[in-house]
């Protein structure tokens, strides 16, 4: 029995280690926690004034899907939005397969960050010409340089104009399960099933 459990215990920890291996040398995901105050909430449960948070977590490394070297367009990881009419959020993830994501562009006019879900939602935050100089995908914005920062969740067919203005950003990286949290839950499995 414990020859077993030793036996299973290291064909885990092989597979295991070959799927944490490519992981190794990737960069860690970063989230942009957005926090923003509603403006207009037409056809929601929310009053202007009330706060909102919304999360957008994406690979930096992900690449540029856009060939333009004035506009580049990114998938995220996940999207949380705001829910018009319920207050669990809506988790929108993969920008779509190119019907939504991060864009970024350059223009003489300004410089921009959004993020849309290819539909009816959307955040972009926009600031003077030549803050970007390229359309790379940037790992921080800076708010306070911003022209327009803004939250929308625009559905015609069910009445909802849902739109704020974002106050505050948390940029963070976000650290993905290592092999030891793997070899942690399979030594709790293990000692359960010896009682």
């Amino acid at each position: 029995m414990l020859f077993s459990k030793a036996v299973l215990a290291g064909l885990f920890a092989v597979v295991l280690s070959l799927v944490a291996a490519p992981r190794a040398n990737a960069a860690l995901p970063i989230e942009f926690e957005f926090t923003g105050v509603y403006t207009q909430t037409s056809g929601t449960i929310y009053s202007p004034g009330d706060s909102f948070v919304t999360v957008v977590r994406f690979d930096p490394t992900f690449p540029d899907t856009e060939p333009s070297p004035t506009s580049g367009e990114y998938d995220y990881l996940t999207w949380t939005a705001p829910a018009p009419t319920s207050t669990t959020p809506l988790v929108f993830t993969g920008g779509l397969g190119g019907f939504g994501g991060i864009r970024t562009s350059l223009s003489d006019i300004s410089s921009a960050w959004s993020v849309n879900n290819g539909f009816s939602y959307g955040l972009f935050v926009v600031f003077p010409p030549g803050t970007f100089t390229t359309d790379a995908l940037p790992t921080a914005l800076n708010l306070e340089l911003a022209t327009r920062t803004s939250f929308e969740a625009f559905i015609p067919s069910q009445n909802v104009n849902l739109r704020g203005d974002l106050t505050s950003l948390i940029v963070r990286t976000v650290p993905e399960p290592t092999a030891a949290s793997g070899v942690i839950a399979f030594a709790f499995f293990l000692g359960r099933r010896r009682s």
